[in-house]
């Protein structure tokens, strides 16, 4: 982990309720300069989008979607099972350099506002109001974290109402949590590309380390990426993604986050690109991980299993596993011969030890053990 010093801009804390009625004040203001409302006229629409708002102090508020994790009987990790890869971390075990890239790219006012950058919600305004439509946005850190979760169903509605929305609930976020604890909390929801939810399963989607390993160069790539994740998606463009690479070490030397010869630096950095999981997320004995999740799906529900978050003991031993899997592999070696099923189970608690589904789970994943219905040989 880096061992730079972050450079904070620290606010003293406003008192409860006066963020809301400053904040209230200012985007009325906005809907005045927009809509070219007067003021009664202008509160009275921005109390009608203010409806139906999702309540930040409910325990379920922001609630994400975490991965469920299945282990052998020697706690070795066979499968993530998932819809959003996820793995929630501390900010203490996000490397600093990302945490700084992020800002910069994303937010630079972040420790000077109040969840709304006020600043930039008029000159957003004013572009906006000059070219007659939405061209650009005001979105801070804290706003995108609402917008990530609590407002997710609203993400895609480009009006100035949802905005009114994000930027009131950011208000009352920032009431309620420290700079760091919105800071953790957004690292942990922003989609980075390839199914990677979060810094940690970003790090591991593209460089196969820790998030709190990243180096400079790394960071500042990652902080790249949630603005257009397809288009500078390093597997599919290098050039693209490292050219934004770029663009971000500039932003973070503007801030005051790095030197310029650190960026160059870490422009010069080899780009490096190394899964640490398996697509799909099953590491290990894929027959076996699907049974137990055809059974974990007829316990709980789709959510509970693929959002959910639950670890799941199995009795597998990787072990016997390896010895069944070399068997078949060993006896069945040869174009044209048939398929085979094989299971070890102990006698003595039914536990099954090992799981064969068929020769080749990449070719045929149909589970000739579970689910061939065939006589078994004699025993």
């Amino acid at each position: 982990m880096s061992s730079r010093r972050r450079k904070r801009k620290r606010r003293n804390r406003t008192k409860p309720g006066v963020i809301a009625l400053r904040g209230a004040t200012l985007l009325a203001a906005v809907v005045v300069l927009v809509l070219g409302l007067g003021a009664a006229s202008a509160l009275g629409v921005a109390n009608q989008w203010l409806e139906d708002l999702p309540d930040v102090d409910s325990p379920d508020a922001f609630e994400v979607a975490q991965t469920t994790k299945v282990y052998a009987s020697d706690g070795q990790l066979m499968a993530n099972l998932y819809l959003e890869n996820r793995e929630l971390v501390e900010l203490s075990e996000i490397s600093t350099d990302l945490v700084d890239a992020s800002i910069a790219v994303e937010d630079e006012r972040y420790y000077e506002h109040e969840g709304v950058d006020y600043p930039g919600v008029m000159r957003a305004a004013v572009i906006n109001l000059m070219a007659g439509g939405i061209e650009e946005g005001a979105s801070t850190i804290t706003m995108q974290y609402i917008d990530n979760t609590v407002l997710q169903h609203e993400r895609y509605e480009v009006s100035l109402a949802r905005k009114f929305r994000e930027g009131w609930l950011a208000l009352e976020l920032e009431e309620r949590y420290s700079k760091e604890e919105i800071l953790n909390f957004y690292l942990n929801t922003v989609y980075y590309g390839e199914g990677a939810y979060g810094a940690e399963a970003a790090a591991k989607t593209f460089f196969g380390k820790h998030a709190n390993e990243l180096t400079l160069g790394e960071s500042a790539l990652l902080a790249g990426l949630p603005q257009r994740p397809v288009a500078f998606n390093p597997y599919d463009d290098p050039v693209a993604a490292v050219a934004r690479r770029y663009w971000v070490l500039e932003k973070m030397v503007e801030n005051g986050y790095i030197t310029g010869q650190e960026a160059i630096d870490a422009g010069k950095e080899p780009l490096a690109l190394e899964r640490a999981e398996s697509p799909g997320g099953v590491y290990d004995s894929p027959y076996f991980v699907a049974h137990v999740k055809k059974i974990l799906q007829q316990q709980y529900s789709t959510e509970d299993v693929f959002k959910g978050g639950l670890r799941v003991h199995t009795t597998l031993d990787p072990v016997m596993q390896d010895t069944a899997e070399q068997v078949v592999a060993e006896v069945l070696n040869r174009e044209g011969d048939p398929d085979c099923a094989l299971v070890s189970i102990d006698p003595r608690n039914g536990y099954v030890k090992a799981m064969v589904g068929g020769r080749d789970w990449n070719t045929n994943k149909f589970n000739l053990a579970t689910q061939g219905k065939r006589q078994p040989g004699s025993s």
